[in-house]
């Protein structure tokens, strides 16, 4: 805020060296104030997108890893559910009862 008024002050001083009606340098600075501010936020956000692009990309790359983890978790499960082992540990009956 302090730098819009110290841009305003600039403006009118401008204003009166060059000879200018204040009053009409007053609505022009104004509108350079708003546009300067405008143009700031403007750029913050773009900046504040591009951050929440990057965490998306994050995000979603975490996802897929946890995805892949859970199925070879699961597929592991299925198989030693499959040649009936449980524990992870086999006993040589297990070993050899399982059909080809």
């Amino acid at each position: 805020m302090d730098m819009q008024v110290l841009f305003s002050e600039q403006v009118k001083m401008r204003a009166t060296i060059q000879g200018k009606d204040p009053a009409a340098s007053d609505n022009n600075s104004e509108q350079e104030i708003t546009q300067t501010s405008t143009k700031t936020e403007i750029v913050t956000l773009r900046a504040e997108l591009e951050n929440v692009k990057t965490q998306m990309t994050e995000l979603q790359r975490d996802y897929s890893e946890l995805q892949n983890e859970y199925e070879k978790h699961n597929n592991k499960h299925k198989k030693m559910d499959q040649l009936g082992v449980s524990g992870g540990q086999r006993s040589e009956h297990q070993l050899f009862s399982i059909e080809n």
